[in-house]
């Protein structure tokens, strides 16, 4: 059997290798038995695709597939939510050959309805992602036309000092606030959920880390005694070492003190996983800081911005973000050559 169990999926997933080709796709199971069935049944149809070159394939069975392919990558839970959107307004019982560049073009307008343009390109690249998945399994596909979408870069936001430190006031785990009960009434998931956002977005702010870097971060990663984080990117599959501030530090220690996981810094709500992506709380603690217009992903930049306007080099902030493309790190240009700017008044000024 090719019964595999995934990472953060509670469903056995089918891989299987027929003719030099791996093919991989979700049972939607956990009950081994029936997972079992599936692949048999799976195993058969494909063995006579490949005889009889009958292979077709629906758009629910190629979206299955396609998910199973990006299991464990930075964007899954990005890829999911696509795909359920795929779902909700296509007939995916239909075979993957009759879709044509117009029901993309309905998908694309669709989604542009309600969701930014970056949101939208996301859904396309899974749509392409998908068909040219199938395509090079061997199945019948027509060509389809992908539409473009333009994205503008968007000005990049950072934060004052007064306003990080309102963030942090507002996810304190001990507010008092309307609507909040007192901190001894408050059930102990409640507490750790509260505790739990406000050293998540602590330890982003102050190491600039990507969502899924530290949502998946392990306890063999942090050496307290250097202050240090081995950090791994899967996003761009390298590494960093990073240092830790004095804050970052005294917050493990107390993590590591009062941890339910040997494996995980920041858990599920089970604590037998790694932490799910719940913005909800903290887009909230945005609001009432008065920064609404505020994602989580925007102390990534806070925290690039803070360096260059600081002194650090474009390069130096390229590998603390751990970009690998320069040119990546060159929004944040701007303010290097503000202090330029700077530099050449202070020159005319004889000083």
């Amino acid at each position: 059997m090719s019964l595999v169990k995934r990472q953060n999926s509670k469903n056995y997933y089918i891989q299987l290798q027929i003719n030099g080709k791996t093919y991989l796709k979700s049972s939607k199971t956990p009950n081994r038995k029936l997972a079992e069935k599936i692949e048999r049944k799976w195993r058969d149809e494909l063995i006579e695709q490949d005889t009889l070159g009958t292979r077709e394939i629906t758009i629910d069975e190629a979206i299955n597939m396609f998910e199973g392919t990006r299991q464990g990558t930075a964007n899954y839970g990005n890829v999911i939510s696509q795909t359920k959107f795929i779902r909700e307004n296509l007939d995916c019982s239909k075979t993957l050959s009759v879709l044509r560049s117009p029901d993309i073009e309905r998908l694309k307008q669709l989604r542009a309805q309600k969701n930014a343009p970056a949101t939208v390109k996301h859904l396309i690249n899974v749509c392409r992602g998908l068909w040219k998945n199938a395509k090079l399994l061997g199945y019948q596909v027509q060509d389809v036309e992908f539409p473009t979408v333009k994205v503008q870069n968007q000005k990049i936001k950072y934060l004052t000092e007064e306003e990080e430190q309102r963030l942090l006031e507002e996810l304190d785990p001990k507010r008092e606030g309307k609507g909040i009960p007192p901190f001894d009434n408050r059930s102990e998931n409640v507490k750790r959920f509260q505790q739990d956002n406000y050293d998540f977005v602590l330890l982003i702010m102050h190491t600039g880390a990507r969502h899924s870097e530290i949502a998946k971060l392990r306890w063999n990663q942090v050496d307290l005694k250097s202050r240090t984080i081995n950090l791994y990117r899967p996003k761009v599959k390298n590494e960093s070492i990073l240092h830790m501030t004095d804050e970052v530090v005294e917050m493990l220690e107390r993590r590591y003190e009062a941890r339910n996981n040997d494996e995980w810094v920041f858990t599920n709500k089970s604590g037998k996983a790694p932490r799910n992506y719940q913005p909800k709380g903290i887009n909230k603690a945005f609001e009432r800081a008065g920064l609404k217009d505020y994602t989580l992903h925007d102390l990534r930049h806070n925290y690039a911005s803070k360096m260059v306007r600081n002194g650090m080099t474009l390069y130096q902030v390229q590998h603390l973000l751990g970009h690998t493309n320069p040119s990546t790190t060159s929004r944040y240009s701007h303010l290097e050559t503000a202090d330029i700017s700077i530099e050449a008044a202070k020159i005319w000024n004889g000083k």
